[in-house]
Protein backbone atom coordinates (compact mmCIF):
# COMPACT_ATOMS: atom_id res chain seq x y z
CA UNK A 1 0.00 0.00 0.00
CA UNK A 2 1.17 3.67 -1.22
CA UNK A 3 1.99 5.95 2.00
CA UNK A 4 -0.47 8.99 0.17
CA UNK A 5 1.11 11.63 2.37
CA UNK A 6 -2.25 13.94 1.58
CA UNK A 7 -4.63 11.77 3.51
CA UNK A 8 -2.40 9.55 6.16
CA UNK A 9 -3.58 9.72 9.75
CA UNK A 10 -0.75 8.87 12.10
CA UNK A 11 -0.72 6.25 14.27
CA UNK A 12 0.02 6.23 18.14
CA UNK A 13 3.39 5.20 20.18
CA UNK A 14 6.19 5.18 18.14
CA UNK A 15 9.29 5.01 19.64
CA UNK A 16 12.20 7.02 18.89
CA UNK A 17 14.22 5.70 16.26
CA UNK A 18 17.24 6.60 17.31
CA UNK A 19 19.06 8.32 20.11
CA UNK A 20 19.98 12.00 20.19
CA UNK A 21 23.10 13.10 19.29
CA UNK A 22 25.70 14.89 22.41
CA UNK A 23 24.94 18.35 22.75
CA UNK A 24 26.09 20.66 20.40
CA UNK A 25 27.10 24.66 21.44
CA UNK A 26 24.80 27.12 19.21
CA UNK A 27 26.87 29.47 17.59
CA UNK A 28 25.94 33.75 17.17
CA UNK A 29 28.05 35.12 14.75
CA UNK A 30 26.67 37.86 13.04
CA UNK A 31 27.10 35.86 9.80
CA UNK A 32 25.70 32.80 10.62
CA UNK A 33 28.46 29.48 10.93
CA UNK A 34 28.64 26.72 8.10
CA UNK A 35 26.44 23.72 8.94
CA UNK A 36 27.78 20.69 10.31
CA UNK A 37 25.98 17.77 11.20
CA UNK A 38 26.48 15.59 14.09
CA UNK A 39 27.85 12.03 13.94
CA UNK A 40 25.68 9.87 12.77
CA UNK A 41 25.10 6.70 14.47
CA UNK A 42 23.13 4.43 12.21
CA UNK A 43 24.68 1.95 10.22
CA UNK A 44 24.77 2.17 6.53
CA UNK A 45 22.13 0.03 4.32
CA UNK A 46 23.90 -3.04 2.24
CA UNK A 47 26.47 -5.38 3.09
CA UNK A 48 29.93 -4.15 2.93
CA UNK A 49 29.35 -0.43 2.63
CA UNK A 50 31.60 1.64 4.82
CA UNK A 51 29.38 4.67 6.85
CA UNK A 52 29.66 8.23 5.95
CA UNK A 53 29.36 10.85 8.15
CA UNK A 54 26.76 13.27 7.47
CA UNK A 55 29.55 15.54 7.09
CA UNK A 56 31.00 14.21 4.05
CA UNK A 57 27.67 14.37 2.33
CA UNK A 58 28.04 16.96 -0.73
CA UNK A 59 26.41 20.36 0.21
CA UNK A 60 25.76 21.07 -3.85
CA UNK A 61 24.27 18.73 -5.77
CA UNK A 62 26.46 18.44 -9.25
CA UNK A 63 24.30 18.78 -11.87
CA UNK A 64 24.35 20.08 -15.69
CA UNK A 65 23.98 23.51 -16.25
CA UNK A 66 20.42 24.87 -15.70
CA UNK A 67 18.43 24.74 -18.10
CA UNK A 68 15.55 27.76 -19.18
CA UNK A 69 12.12 27.29 -16.98
CA UNK A 70 9.90 24.99 -18.48
CA UNK A 71 12.26 22.76 -20.37
CA UNK A 72 13.11 19.43 -19.34
CA UNK A 73 15.71 18.18 -17.19
CA UNK A 74 17.65 15.53 -16.06
CA UNK A 75 18.99 15.54 -12.11
CA UNK A 76 22.44 13.23 -11.28
CA UNK A 77 23.81 11.87 -8.36
CA UNK A 78 26.35 13.86 -6.62
CA UNK A 79 30.06 11.59 -6.99
CA UNK A 80 31.19 12.36 -3.72
CA UNK A 81 28.11 10.28 -1.34
CA UNK A 82 27.70 6.42 -0.35
CA UNK A 83 28.12 4.55 -2.97
CA UNK A 84 24.46 3.27 -2.25
CA UNK A 85 22.79 6.28 -3.98
CA UNK A 86 24.64 5.73 -7.33
CA UNK A 87 22.88 1.83 -7.29
CA UNK A 88 20.62 1.05 -10.41
CA UNK A 89 17.34 1.26 -8.86
CA UNK A 90 18.53 4.74 -7.06
CA UNK A 91 18.91 5.92 -10.47
CA UNK A 92 15.46 4.66 -11.75
CA UNK A 93 14.45 6.87 -8.79
CA UNK A 94 16.05 10.15 -9.73
CA UNK A 95 14.90 9.58 -13.32
CA UNK A 96 11.18 9.56 -12.13
CA UNK A 97 11.73 12.78 -9.51
CA UNK A 98 13.25 14.26 -12.76
CA UNK A 99 10.47 14.17 -14.60
CA UNK A 100 7.97 14.36 -11.82
CA UNK A 101 9.44 17.77 -10.82
CA UNK A 102 9.75 18.91 -14.36
CA UNK A 103 5.91 18.41 -14.44
CA UNK A 104 5.46 20.61 -11.45
CA UNK A 105 7.14 23.37 -12.42
CA UNK A 106 10.29 23.14 -10.07
CA UNK A 107 13.29 25.21 -10.98
CA UNK A 108 16.35 23.01 -12.08
CA UNK A 109 18.41 24.75 -8.95
CA UNK A 110 15.61 24.10 -6.27
CA UNK A 111 15.40 20.26 -7.67
CA UNK A 112 18.49 19.87 -7.37
CA UNK A 113 18.83 21.37 -3.97
CA UNK A 114 15.72 19.36 -2.97
CA UNK A 115 17.87 16.80 -3.86
CA UNK A 116 20.42 17.50 -1.62
CA UNK A 117 17.98 17.38 1.27
CA UNK A 118 16.61 14.04 0.19
CA UNK A 119 19.97 12.69 0.46
CA UNK A 120 20.90 14.29 3.74
CA UNK A 121 18.12 12.91 5.16
CA UNK A 122 18.23 9.57 4.00
CA UNK A 123 21.77 9.28 5.03
CA UNK A 124 20.31 9.52 8.74
CA UNK A 125 17.53 7.23 8.03
CA UNK A 126 19.72 4.43 6.14
CA UNK A 127 17.12 2.56 5.43
CA UNK A 128 14.57 2.09 2.47
CA UNK A 129 17.79 3.08 -0.18
CA UNK A 130 18.17 -0.99 -1.75
CA UNK A 131 14.81 -2.33 -3.58
CA UNK A 132 14.71 -5.03 -1.40
CA UNK A 133 14.12 -2.46 2.07
CA UNK A 134 11.29 -0.73 0.77
CA UNK A 135 9.27 1.33 2.67
CA UNK A 136 5.71 0.24 3.68
CA UNK A 137 3.26 2.87 4.71
CA UNK A 138 3.29 1.64 8.16
CA UNK A 139 7.36 1.91 8.07
CA UNK A 140 6.87 5.58 7.01
CA UNK A 141 4.54 6.84 9.82
CA UNK A 142 6.69 4.96 12.27
CA UNK A 143 10.20 6.46 11.60
CA UNK A 144 8.80 10.03 11.00
CA UNK A 145 6.26 10.24 14.08
CA UNK A 146 10.00 8.88 15.89
CA UNK A 147 12.05 11.63 14.46
CA UNK A 148 9.53 14.27 14.68
CA UNK A 149 7.92 13.23 17.57
CA UNK A 150 5.23 15.98 18.72
CA UNK A 151 5.40 18.20 15.56
CA UNK A 152 4.79 14.67 13.36
CA UNK A 153 0.64 16.22 12.81
CA UNK A 154 2.24 20.03 12.14
CA UNK A 155 4.90 18.52 9.77
CA UNK A 156 2.85 15.77 7.75
CA UNK A 157 0.01 18.65 7.19
CA UNK A 158 2.93 20.63 5.65
CA UNK A 159 4.33 18.05 3.25
CA UNK A 160 0.34 17.16 2.45
CA UNK A 161 0.07 21.18 1.43
CA UNK A 162 3.39 21.15 -0.52
CA UNK A 163 2.40 17.60 -2.35
CA UNK A 164 -1.34 19.55 -3.55
CA UNK A 165 0.55 22.57 -4.77
CA UNK A 166 2.77 20.59 -6.67
CA UNK A 167 -0.39 18.99 -8.09
CA UNK A 168 -1.33 15.63 -9.24
CA UNK A 169 1.08 14.28 -11.33
CA UNK A 170 3.89 14.95 -8.83
CA UNK A 171 1.61 13.08 -6.07
CA UNK A 172 0.99 9.88 -8.68
CA UNK A 173 4.80 9.86 -8.60
CA UNK A 174 4.69 9.87 -4.95
CA UNK A 175 1.56 6.83 -4.87
CA UNK A 176 4.19 5.17 -6.91
CA UNK A 177 6.39 4.21 -3.91
CA UNK A 178 8.49 7.34 -3.01
CA UNK A 179 5.61 8.72 -0.61
CA UNK A 180 6.07 6.07 1.86
CA UNK A 181 10.04 7.21 2.42
CA UNK A 182 10.52 9.72 5.00
CA UNK A 183 13.34 11.25 3.60
CA UNK A 184 11.24 12.00 0.67
CA UNK A 185 8.84 14.01 3.19
CA UNK A 186 11.63 15.39 5.42
CA UNK A 187 12.86 16.88 2.02
CA UNK A 188 9.53 18.02 1.09
CA UNK A 189 8.75 19.93 4.00
CA UNK A 190 12.22 22.14 3.43
CA UNK A 191 11.09 22.72 -0.24
CA UNK A 192 9.83 26.24 0.91
CA UNK A 193 12.85 26.91 2.82
CA UNK A 194 14.60 26.08 -0.70
CA UNK A 195 12.56 28.83 -2.63
CA UNK A 196 14.27 32.11 -0.19
CA UNK A 197 16.26 34.53 -1.15
CA UNK A 198 19.69 34.09 -0.14
CA UNK A 199 19.15 37.30 2.83
CA UNK A 200 16.12 35.37 3.89
CA UNK A 201 17.80 31.93 4.17
CA UNK A 202 20.76 33.51 6.00
CA UNK A 203 18.07 34.99 8.81
CA UNK A 204 16.19 31.92 8.93
CA UNK A 205 19.11 29.96 9.80
CA UNK A 206 20.04 31.79 12.57
CA UNK A 207 17.10 31.61 13.97
CA UNK A 208 17.46 27.71 13.84
CA UNK A 209 21.09 27.98 15.30
CA UNK A 210 19.82 29.96 17.93
CA UNK A 211 17.13 26.74 18.97
CA UNK A 212 17.57 24.61 22.13
CA UNK A 213 16.81 21.73 19.34
CA UNK A 214 20.09 22.67 17.10
CA UNK A 215 22.32 23.62 20.35
CA UNK A 216 21.06 19.93 21.16
CA UNK A 217 21.67 18.73 17.81
CA UNK A 218 18.13 17.47 17.14
CA UNK A 219 18.47 15.20 13.69
CA UNK A 220 15.40 17.39 12.56
CA UNK A 221 16.55 21.03 13.64
CA UNK A 222 20.19 20.01 11.54
CA UNK A 223 18.65 18.64 8.53
CA UNK A 224 16.83 22.07 8.19
CA UNK A 225 20.44 24.17 9.03
CA UNK A 226 21.39 22.05 5.79
CA UNK A 227 18.71 22.77 3.63
CA UNK A 228 19.16 26.69 4.40
CA UNK A 229 22.59 26.76 4.73
CA UNK A 230 22.30 25.52 0.51
CA UNK A 231 20.91 28.80 -0.16
CA UNK A 232 23.12 30.98 3.09
CA UNK A 233 26.20 29.96 1.75
CA UNK A 234 25.72 29.72 -2.25
CA UNK A 235 27.94 32.21 -4.23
Amino acid sequence: MSYDVRTYEPGQGYAEPASAPAAVAPTTPSVPSPVVAPADPVAPVGAGVAPVAPAEVAAEVVAPEPVAAGEPYKLVVPQDVAPEFHAPEIVAVLDGFSTAAVGAGIPQPVAEMLLGSYIDAQHIFRYGATASEDYSAEDGARVLQGFWGDKYQENIDAVRRTVKSLGSKFADWLDDGMGNSPATCVALLHLSDLKLSKAQASAELQKVMSTKEWAAGQKSAVLRAKALGRIAYKD
